[in-house]
């Protein structure tokens, strides 16, 4: 799996992967059930509104049907047909008698329907020849004006006008806007259907008003209603319509019923239509997005909240599954790391899973062979290291014992019988010195007696060639160290490094510094070229490589120290030629 989170923790891996895949997964839910859920209650609105233009037009179709039937009933109406016929032959009383009876016709008319607020007939050539309210101009021709319907005879058609103002009246001009049907009156029994005036009916804008007050289109949606010429016939709200808004609802008014979304004042809005069946209007709602969006927010705030709950929920969950898995897991590693500290005796297995248990018995398994290995080293090391000690202890006691029996021998042909005597104690205590437990620690001032004691024999053999001194702090006499470790140098510097010309001067300083201790062993001997001393320094530093007669004790010293305190410790060589060498050992601070 990719590491998305670098995070080495299995438990916080386990939880994290497990929260961002179900958290994805929510969201992912939780967006398709929004949208889902906001394209449901779209459509419930749009099929809600749908409904309620349908109501809304089958009311006005019911409100302008009642009309259209009342006006073609007043159109074909006898006496008013006889009335227009007799006035057309005579006039005098006659015209007097029939323009009352035309007058009683159209109150008649009114009583069926309240809602009509006049009724004017109007004669063949425009001008008014009967009205049911107020007086009205003789001056004054219907068929110039364009709000007025051109029509075609023998065609008994009604015919709704858009809004238009009523100028025509005598004493009022200004009684408010107005819609009309206009109807042609006309013998309908009359094969020829002759023509002889138009009957106008002029109805309140109020009474659209209180048809669409029931329907309801939200808090700001309102209904506007479109003549046949595309101009207002009804706008309740007094909106401002600009061209280009205008413009695109015409242009998608196309079919008989529909609806889309146009912008205006920068603010999209749905509109809604249906077409009359009665008027051939067009009624149409409009409700601003916004408004329709608005309903969405409750589901936007719910669907939220739940996510964010289910987010909690999950996390919560993830920590309890990834705690569940991680804590045989844990509780296994905190027993590694007590092996890993050295402590194999614990016993790992965990049965609380399939998996745990194989895992368990195979790592104690192997645990176990891991402890047999280790004790085989460790005895094969002991008896490595106890094998390497006595050889260097084979290597140093002859060469010792060699060494020193040339000195005697030497004084046995000088026949010096009491410096024998005294070489012989000294030869004794250093026997006693060095010949048992050479690995065993010794006090400071015993391996300085005994470097003491090898420079007194060999000074009984080289007769005033060198002298010597011995510094060493009072406090460190008791200080513990190998043994052995001084003589072998002292040794290599009497035979190999003093000069045969040149009284020799062996000082041997030994001082503290900081927690180890420091053995310094100085001559004025010949020394050594750089190229001798790097050569000298691999040797004693290299363990495979042969012994070398004029290092060996060097060797076996610097290698003694390694083995017994470690690698840090040891001995370094500094020499010039013709100027002396340098030899330095270093050795821990041990207490007795």
């Amino acid at each position: 799996m990719l590491r998305f989170f670098h995070i080495k923790s299995l438990k916080s891996n386990i939880m994290i992967y497990f929260s961002v895949i179900f958290i994805i997964v929510l969201c992912i839910i939780g967006l398709v059930g929004y949208r889902f859920f906001s394209q449901v209650l779209t459509n419930e609105i749009l099929s809600y509104t749908e409904k309620i233009i349908a109501q809304t037009s089958s009311s006005i179709d019911l409100y302008f049907g009642q009309i259209k039937n009342l006006t073609q009933i007043t159109a074909g109406n006898e006496e008013i047909i006889n009335a227009i016929k007799e006035d057309e032959l005579s006039i005098g009383s006659s015209f007097l008698y029939n323009n009352r009876k035309i007058s009683d016709v159209l109150q008649e008319t009114k009583k069926f329907n309240r809602k009509i607020k006049d009724l004017i007939i109007i004669k063949k050539d425009g001008t008014c020849y009967n009205y049911s309210n107020s007086c009205v101009r003789k001056d004054y021709n219907f068929y110039e004006q364009d709000w007025f319907p051109k029509y075609e005879e023998k065609y008994a058609k009604v015919c709704f006008t858009g809004i238009h103002s009523q100028d025509y009246y005598v004493l009022d001009n200004n009684l408010g806007n107005v819609v009309s049907t206009v109807i042609p009156i006309m013998d309908y029994t009359d094969p020829n259907r002759e023509f002889y005036a138009m009957l106008l009916c002029n109805l309140n804008i109020s009474d659209i008003a209180d048809i669409t007050q029931d329907a309801q289109l939200g808090k700001t949606g309102f209904f506007l209603i479109l003549d046949n010429n595309n101009e207002l016939v009804y706008n309740p709200t007094s909106y401002q319509f600009d061209n280009d808004f205008k413009k695109n609802i015409i242009t998608n008014l196309s079919q008989q019923s529909g609806q889309f979304v146009s912008k205006h004042d920068k603010e999209n809005v749905l509109v809604v239509y249906k077409t009359s069946t009665i008027t051939g209007w067009k009624i149409i709602s409009i409700i601003p997005m916004k408004e329709i969006l608005s309903h969405l927010d409750n589901i936007k705030i719910f669907t939220f909240f739940l996510i964010i709950i289910c987010v909690f929920i999950v996390i919560i969950v993830s920590i309890f599954i990834s705690r569940s898995i991680t804590k045989p897991i844990s509780g296994l590693m905190k027993k590694m790391e007590n092996i890993g500290q050295g402590n194999f005796d614990i016993k790992l297995y965990d049965n609380s899973t399939i998996e745990m248990e194989m895992l368990s018995s195979n790592i104690d398994v192997m645990i176990e062979s891991i402890n047999k290995l280790n004790e085989d080293i460790y005895s094969y090391k002991m008896k490595s290291k106890e094998a390497e000690v006595k050889m260097l202890q084979s290597q140093i006691n002859p060469h010792f014992l060699y060494n020193t029996l040339q000195s005697v021998k030497a004084l046995a042909l000088l026949n010096k019988t009491k410096d024998i005597s005294k070489m012989v104690t000294l030869i004794g205590n250093m026997l006693r010195y060095s010949i048992y437990d050479l690995d065993k620690l010794v006090p400071i001032n015993s391996e300085i007696k005994h470097v003491s004691d090898y420079i007194r024999i060999q000074n009984y053999r080289y007769s005033d060639k060198f002298d010597y001194r011995i510094d060493s702090e009072i406090e460190l006499s008791n200080l513990q160290t190998l043994k052995l470790i001084l003589q072998p140098i002292v040794e290599n510097s009497i035979i190999h490094g003093l000069q045969e010309n040149i009284k020799g001067i062996i000082a041997i300083n030994v001082f503290a510094k900081d927690n180890d201790i420091y053995f310094e062993i100085n001559d004025n001997g010949k020394g050594m070229t750089l190229e001798e001393l790097e050569k000298i320094k691999m040797h004693i530093n290299d363990k495979n490589q042969k012994d070398q007669s004029k290092s060996i004790g060097l060797k076996n010293v610097n290698e003694r120290i390694k083995l017994k305190y470690g690698d840090r410790y040891g001995l370094s060589i500094a020499s010039k030629s013709d100027i002396g060498t340098s030899v330095t050992i270093i050795i821990p601070k041990i207490n007795s």
